[in-house]
């Protein structure tokens, strides 16, 4: 209960940070987060919504990066001064992403698939959101090299083979009618395949 309680609380800072409210509570969210992923284990469903969390927080600052772009330093607020720093004090979440990523894409089960799609997400917010400040002199959190190697582990992994089929199977069947049923699968594993993909791709 006590899990489901945590799991829900995290789902709402989710859609709250969707529209851009408690945007000044992102570094002690951060810091309340950041311990409970470094693990990176399969197991904790808890680590995919904080690492889905992150993501919406990468996807917030980038959008005001772009307003920021067009207003006055003196009219920025505070909270938006807490979204700027949000990529550094993400940084030590994203490289365990990358550290650890192979190691959870070459897993079987559905939450290996499950933490593969939240780290895929992370990783790609972040290289959106920080891509435009970084200068030509600047060192890189993570280098392209590893997110190169990250989307090849994804790409020959199983986890992406299942997924391809859960999500597409019945896509390359010339004749519905003789489609072999009994792989039909639950909806949380469609969800599941198709998140994985739609991270993979962005």
């Amino acid at each position: 209960e006590e899990l489901g309680i945590q799991i829900w609380t995290v789902v709402l800072l989710r859609i709250l940070m969707r529209y851009g409210c408690a945007t000044e509570h992102v570094q002690s969210l951060i810091n309340i987060a950041a311990p409970q992923i470094e693990l990176m284990r399969p197991e904790s469903t808890l680590a995919v919504h904080y690492l889905l969390l992150f993501a919406n927080i990468c996807d917030a600052s980038k959008i005001t990066q772009e307003k920021n772009d067009t207003e006055s330093m003196a009219t920025i607020p505070e909270s938006d001064g807490c979204l700027n720093m949000s990529g550094l004090w993400l940084s030590s979440s994203v490289r365990s992403c990358v550290n650890s990523f192979q190691s959870v894409v070459n897993g079987s089960s559905k939450s290996h698939m499950k933490l593969s799609s939240a780290q895929l997400r992370l990783l790609a917010s972040y290289i959106s959101t920080v891509a435009p400040t970084m200068g030509s002199s600047s060192i890189p959190i993570v280098s392209k090299e590893s997110y190169f190697q990250v989307i090849e582990a994804a790409v020959e992994s199983k986890i992406f083979d299942n997924a391809l089929e859960i999500a597409l199977g019945a896509s390359f069947s010339a004749d519905w009618d003789a489609w072999d049923r009994s792989q039909v699968h639950s909806l949380e594993e469609e969800a599941v395949a198709c998140s994985f993909l739609s991270s993979l791709m962005s």
